[in-house]
């Protein structure tokens, strides 16, 4: 692997050239006439897209970054076009134990010997962004330890002014996609993958809410010894997804080839749907939720909650959690109308839509297993499938999506695809969203049957009271 973070950056001439050769060696390169879709086979599509992959492999960290993020864009490429990009690695060459611990002293004004009675010399994992110390304190508290290049910033400040030089192989593969627009909308996440304050905000109200939860927890962050290069958090001790798929031993991982530890009383299919349920806690009831995710970044406790040790975090405002939610609900019920309904309260501007009648029929018409299936060994009927079918039709007709909607579904992609490669044959998303109905509901008859404020809530849940029956069915149905 060439070592993109240690050698000198060219200027933009020869990055340029550099970009260019690159892509004609791999036959991406602009031709004429190229405004025009060619009409080709899909094995060829296939393969230049692999070809397209490679290409961005080969050209850093940050083109790197962009291809992973093209990768959740469901709503621009077809699902196994978003899959084949997010099989560009998250991983670059470490820096060496000299240079991490002068970064160390430098960012914390102390030598990491008064501070570490161990320090794990090799990372743990070495990422696009960082790479990943495990440590203790000498007070004994175990840590995670993130450690950003300071090269990085150069990169994206370079790389930036550049991307657009993709356009000639978005034309090959895509008819007027909308280059602009992603390379804008990326760039919006370079400053957060740079810059932890936004995360450390996040993460201490996380921290916060986690201690009230009996779901999920949250890795307490420490803001004396982190800084813009430097992130450390509390290390929870549990079970990484990573840890739990086949195939993970590549990477210095175990390989539970789907069995999890035997001191995990929790099949796979739990641990996926308990996934599912706590992001869309996190993201519909609660301050903060993960847009970034990576299955190694997510554990299982002994206590079966789910902690989210990392990830660029975002929050919905309350108005469209509540859209989304009834959104969702409404999805999973076979309810188009209703969906299309909320969905379109999420838009910029719904005058733009070329004919939104015709938009609400299509809602009707949807067949995930023609219009978007995720693979053609999938029933093609999950509730995954059916959302990402709806964020493409909307933008097929012309509608652009609020901000903080573009991150949910990019997040919601990101976690359906580890899911799915935990278990792939469930429906875990649904589960998830069967159980924080259940749950939602659960708690709202508890408060309603609160002595002490049945009085002044009776008229509030009435209807709830015609429920109650259906609801506690659920309950021990899932229960049992």
């Amino acid at each position: 692997m060439a070592t993109f973070l240690e050698s000198r950056d060219p200027d933009i001439k020869q990055r340029r050239q550099e970009i260019e050769g690159l892509l004609a060696e791999h036959g991406l390169e602009h031709r004429r006439r190229m405004f025009f879709k060619e009409e080709v086979s899909a094995p060829e599509s296939k393969d230049r897209l692999k070809k397209f992959r490679f290409a961005l492999e080969s050209l850093g960290p940050v083109f790197s970054l962009f291809g992973r993020y093209l990768g959740t864009r469901a709503d621009l490429l077809s699902i196994p076009e978003c899959l084949e990009l997010m099989l560009i690695p998250d991983r670059s060459d470490p820096m060496d134990s000299k240079m991490v611990h002068a970064v160390l002293e430098k960012e914390w004004g102390r030598k990491p010997e008064t501070v570490f009675l161990s320090f794990d010399e090799s990372p743990r994992s070495s990422r696009l962004v960082y790479q990943m110390h495990y440590g203790r304190f000498v007070d004994g508290t175990p840590v995670r330890i993130q450690i950003i290049n300071p090269s990085f910033q150069s990169l994206v400040e370079r790389d930036s002014q550049v991307l657009h030089l993709l356009n000639p192989a978005f034309a090959i593969g895509w008819n007027d996609f909308p280059t602009e627009a992603v390379i804008a909308d990326f760039m919006r996440f370079m400053p957060l993958y740079m810059d932890r304050q936004a995360d450390m905000d996040a993460m201490t109200t996380l921290a916060e809410e986690a201690r009230q939860s009996e779901y999920f927890a949250a890795p307490q962050y420490l803001p004396d010894l982190s800084t813009s290069l430097v992130r450390t958090v509390e290390r929870m001790q549990g079970w990484s997804l990573d840890e739990m798929m086949a195939g993970s031993s590549e990477e210095g991982e175990a390989s539970f080839k789907h069995e999890l530890p035997k001191n995990l009383d929790l099949g796979l299919t739990d641990v996926a749907r308990r996934t599912c349920f706590v992001w869309l806690r996190m993201a519909l009831f609660g301050s903060h939720y993960p847009v970034e995710i990576d299955s190694g970044d997510i554990s299982i406790l002994p206590t079966h909650k789910v902690v989210f040790h990392d990830g660029i975090f975002t929050s919905l405002p309350s108005v469209a959690q509540d859209h989304i939610w009834q959104y969702l609900q409404a999805t999973a019920a076979h309810d188009p109308d209703s969906a299309f309904d909320y969905l379109m309260q999420e838009m910029e501007d719904r005058d733009s839509a070329l004919n939104e009648s015709e938009l609400r029929t299509r809602f009707r018409q949807v067949v995930p297993f023609r219009d978007g299936a995720w693979s053609h060994s999938d029933s093609g009927n999950s509730l995954a499938e059916n959302l990402f079918v709806h964020w493409r039709l909307i933008r097929e007709c012309g509608l652009q999506p609020r901000i903080h909607l573009l991150d949910f579904f990019k997040g919601l992609f990101t976690l359906v695809s580890i899911t799915k490669r935990l278990v792939p044959e469930q429906d875990a998303l649904r589960e998830g969203l069967d159980e924080l109905r259940l749950r939602m509901g659960f708690g709202k008859m508890r408060e309603m049957m609160d002595l002490n404020v049945w009085q002044d809530t009776f008229g509030k849940y009435a209807t709830s009271m015609f429920e109650l029956p259906k609801r506690l069915d659920e309950i021990m149905e899932r229960t049992s």
